[in-house]
């Protein structure tokens, strides 16, 4: 199984894999958002791109998306 995980691994880019934002609580522009790495839509575009929802449970459980934005280390604080 490892293995399998291994080579799965090795197609995901090396910017994904590094993403500051996985899933958690941002400041985007000043407002409050949940936040979620869209990997599908970042490895097509070729950098990070982010699910904004209006709450964990709005995006994680029914998939609603309020918008996809990119990521900028000037619009985005993750709150902790």
């Amino acid at each position: 199984m490892s293995e399998l995980f291994d080579e799965v691994l090795k197609t995901v880019p090396e910017f994904v894999l590094k993403s500051p934002v996985s899933c958690n609580w941002v400041d985007y522009n000043g407002k409050r958002k949940f936040a979620m790495l869209n990997v599908s839509e970042s490895i097509e575009r070729g950098k990070l791109m982010i699910d904004l929802c209006y709450c964990a449970t709005a995006g994680m459980i029914n998939g609603r998306v309020e918008k996809t934005v990119p990521y900028s280390k000037k619009r985005f604080v993750i709150v902790d």
